[in-house]
């Protein structure tokens, strides 16, 4: 069974919330019903109350819909980028802190066992350059064998960073997408990306509701 490869991206977009794509069919919903019912109003004067009252809340519930439906996406779409872009630095530094790792780890024991392969060259002779070329590959073919990572400590190295890199992610994803951006007015913006998250399918729910009971009633009413 072959493993499916995953790039850098592929971890970030993990970490980025789909856009919804109901919201834009919504947004069309939500117009074409508020221009229809105030269209419906002024070409019938005559319309009792009772029919009025609901209509009056199917626009109201609609509009605030709208608004929300507007303003959801636009602040998704900005708090999406932030999390792209902190996600990509610290993947980058998560690749740089496991190559560091590596370096000043491995390459100094792959140093000390060339060194030691090479002091028992010392004590032999040869004849030939290409002789003593030869065995200089050989020495160093076996420090590298002899220190090269093995599997497991390589899939250790890889565990203990992205452990701290997934941390990282977990909080920083809890700043970016469930506290107030560093902006101006912070905290009324916030307020209504929570509010618009929560509610923006409630109020069309609501208006589509009572748009259909206000044409119910009008016509059991005709």
């Amino acid at each position: 069974m072959s493993t499916k490869n995953v790039s850098e991206k592929d971890i970030v977009n993990f970490f980025v919330p789909k856009k919804s794509p109901q919201d834009s069919l919504l947004v069309t919903a939500s117009v074409s019903m508020i221009a229809g019912t105030i269209a419906l109003t002024g070409v019938t004067p005559s319309l009792s109350q009772v029919v009025r009252f609901p209509l009056a809340v199917s626009v109201g519930s609609l509009t605030i819909s709208l608004f929300l439906l507007l303003w959801y996406n636009p602040r998704l779409e900005n708090r999406c980028k932030l999390m792209k872009h902190a996600a990509g630095r610290r993947v980058e530094k998560a690749k740089e802190d496991i190559q560091k790792f590596v370096k000043f780890f491995y390459a100094p024991l792959f140093k000390a066992k060339l060194i030691s392969n090479l002091q028992k060259l010392q004590l032999k002779k040869f004849s030939t350059r290409k002789e003593f070329e030869k065995a200089l590959s050989s020495a160093t073919d076996r420090a590298d064998e002899a220190t090269k990572p093995s599997f497991e400590s390589d899939n250790f190295t890889v565990k203990m960073f992205y452990k701290d890199f997934l941390t990282d992610m977990y909080f920083m994803e809890e700043k970016i997408f469930h506290s107030p951006l560093d902006e101006s007015y912070s905290k009324l913006k916030h307020f209504l990306d929570i509010f618009s998250f929560r509610f923006r399918y409630h109020f069309f729910v609501v208006g589509v509701v009572a748009l259909t009971f206000s044409i119910i009633t009008h016509l059991l009413l005709k």
